[in-house]
């Protein structure tokens, strides 16, 4: 079910990139 796919990268998005990834270059890009 691709639905659930979606809605767990949206999930993914709310979270500060910093906050989780720190000093990553690009954290949406891994």
């Amino acid at each position: 079910d691709s639905g659930s796919e979606l809605e767990y990268i949206e999930a993914e998005k709310t979270f500060d990139p910093k906050e989780v990834y720190g000093d990553a270059p690009n954290p949406t890009q891994l």
